[in-house]
């Protein structure tokens, strides 16, 4: 008897569920990586709103940002970032002293920090996106609001 050259129904049909198989994981990953790309466009949109923010208070006199922390604990003080909606931002402003020095402020630390929203995911310890450090909310227990959108530099007195 000739033997004819072809595929059996059940090679057919364990082709078939190995192509559903990987049709279906396509489609599981999809909604994910469209979440990321979503999540990496508001995230530079968010290290910008935190670059602009660094950018005005560089520019500041050193007196008037002296004047915002007048003492060594951060001051924290809130802007809403532009072109960024569901988000919140806050800069804190912390006097560093020389060693053995304290009577000449010298230095001050400028930290800006973004939180925001995207979709169900809020980026960033402050939650409720209310500029507050609400019960809960600070993870890291430093009492200072974090987040992955972090900016800081330290700003000399050249006037002294």
């Amino acid at each position: 008897m000739k033997r004819m050259k072809g595929l059996t129904l059940v090679e057919v049909l364990v082709a078939m569920a190995i192509l559903a198989v990987v049709a279906l994981s396509m489609f599981m990953v999809y909604p994910a990586l469209f979440e990321n790309v979503t999540l990496s466009s508001e995230n530079m949109k968010a290290f910008e709103a935190a670059k602009r923010q660094m950018e005005a208070l560089v520019t500041m006199n050193y007196t008037d940002l002296y004047n915002v922390s007048y003492n060594i604990t951060p001051v924290a003080n809130n802007f809403t970032p532009q072109n960024l909606p569901n988000s919140t931002g806050v800069y804190y402003v912390k006097r560093l002293m020389y060693a053995n020095l304290t009577d000449i402020p010298d230095l001050l630390d400028l930290e800006v920090v973004v939180s925001y929203r995207v979709g169900a995911r809020t980026i960033g310890e402050d939650q409720n996106l209310n500029w507050v450090l609400d019960s809960g909310e600070d993870i890291d227990s430093n009492g200072k609001i974090n987040s992955t959108i972090k900016l800081s530099t330290l700003i000399f007195n050249q006037n002294l």
